[in-house]
């Protein structure tokens, strides 16, 4: 019986230089050194006007790892994040990487319950928020069990003359700052005179815990790894899909979802894309979007690009410009999809919809089209350090090709397990 995980068919579709490729073993913060090292003055972050190149996102990051060292973070230690994406998020990410511990992201739309379950369940050290979850954060610090609690204004990072947000978010509530309530830019601050140590790599280490959506029950932990991520990030390196060297990508998914962590955020800047940031996003703004930032590359569920067709701003526009337009997370129906390519070549897109499968528990993605290796109906090929096959619910013996059972999938991309 011919079996699709031992024959591998999809490597056909890859680089013939990939394949003897070895997917890296080191942390990502050391992932991100290595990026910043080749393009140290390319750009990194776009948020609403303030500009950061890859050195300057690292000197961020190291000032970061410095101000949650003095916090008492220490290797092993666990920091909850309830925040949405944006810089001082995605920077957190790496200096709490740095110092050997773990971020663990909750959403900040879940209730107070699940935010206090989240939390308390790995025992954080500290909390970053949001400041505009604080009435929630308020309703739920008689049982934190945290050192601190610190809040961040999603102003932070915006040039001084937008500091008041022209409207971009909800005005920010009074916060009785004091004990052990601390506003960002003290937390910052304290940071002066630190000296981190670099964590070492180490095989099964834990980069970040983000939380399932809770269709098979209540949310769960899932342990990302830094070997996971990298190999995310790799993969995707080595696919082939068309891209340049300044390209931009819009980072419009969550940080708290393993598929925006993973695919929206590590791989872009491990490929030394611009990650233009968005922490609150609206899908009937997704044409307003494109046609401000001009991304190359984004990630969406199908409803975004439902919503895009039906968008004024890009009823006229060339949009030839975004080449590979993601797409998982949710159901592709082929009237959808059949409308969506036919409105991309309308419009000048150079490459159909690229739809992959993924799931949490994989990194957020295991499957993949890429560029002009596309197939009407597909949710495209493994990525290059994923092995899928299809299995018997029953006996659990691997079934042959056009059979119908489980997908199963294996990979250095798959989770290290629930918390």
């Amino acid at each position: 019986m011919n079996k699709p995980s031992v024959e591998k068919p999809w490597l056909k579709y890859f680089p013939k230089e990939s394949l003897a490729v070895e997917m890296p073993r080191r942390t990502i913060y050391s992932a991100l050194t290595n990026i910043v090292e080749k393009n140290a003055d390319a750009r990194a972050i776009y948020y609403y006007g303030t500009r950061l190149t890859y050195r300057e996102l690292m000197t961020r990051v190291n000032k970061l790892a410095d101000a949650f060292w003095n916090q008492g973070v220490r290797p092993g230690d666990y920091v909850s994040f309830l925040m949405p994406t944006m810089p001082e998020s995605i920077m957190s990410l790496y200096a709490i990487n740095k110092i050997g511990a773990t971020p663990n992201f909750i959403d900040p739309r879940m209730d107070i319950g699940r935010i206090l379950d989240a939390a308390e369940g790995v025992h954080s050290r500290l909390l970053v928020s949001i400041d505009i979850a604080y009435p929630k954060v308020e309703k739920i610090m008689d049982r934190l069990t945290v050192e601190k609690i610190i809040f961040c204004s999603p102003n932070e990072s915006l040039p001084g003359a937008l500091k008041i947000a022209r409207g971009l978010f909800s005005k920010s509530p009074k916060i009785p700052y004091g004990g052990n309530l601390i506003p960002w830019k003290e937390f910052l601050g304290a940071g002066n005179g630190a000296s981190v140590p670099v964590a070492p790599y180490k095989d099964g280490s834990v980069a970040a815990i983000v939380y399932t959506g809770g269709t098979t029950g209540t949310p769960k932990g899932v342990l990302l790894s830094d070997d996971g991520l990298n190999t995310m990030a790799e993969s995707f390196y080595y696919s082939g899909v068309d891209r340049g060297e300044s390209d931009r990508f819009l980072a419009i998914m969550p940080i708290f979802a393993s598929y925006g962590v993973g695919c929206g955020i590590h791989m872009p800047l491990m490929l030394g894309f611009e990650l233009v940031v968005i922490p609150k996003f609206t899908p009937d703004k997704l044409g307003d979007l494109i046609m401000r930032y001009r991304p190359n590359h984004m990630m969406g569920v199908p409803s975004f690009y439902e919503q895009l067709m039906t968008s004024k701003a890009v009823r006229k526009a060339d949009l030839s410009f975004l080449l590979t337009p993601g797409c998982g997370g949710d159901t592709m129906n082929p009237g959808l999809e059949d409308r969506f390519n036919a409105f991309l070549r309308e419009h000048g897109g150079k490459y159909p919809l690229s739809q992959g499968y993924g799931m949490s528990e994989m990194s957020g993605a295991a499957t993949c089209c890429f560029s002009a290796n596309y197939k009407d109906g597909s949710s495209g090929i493994p990525l290059l350090a994923t092995t899928a096959g299809i299995f018997s619910p029953e006996t659990g013996e691997e079934l042959p090709y056009n059979t119908e059972g489980e997908i199963c999938m294996r990979g250095r991309n798959m989770m290290l397990g629930y918390y």
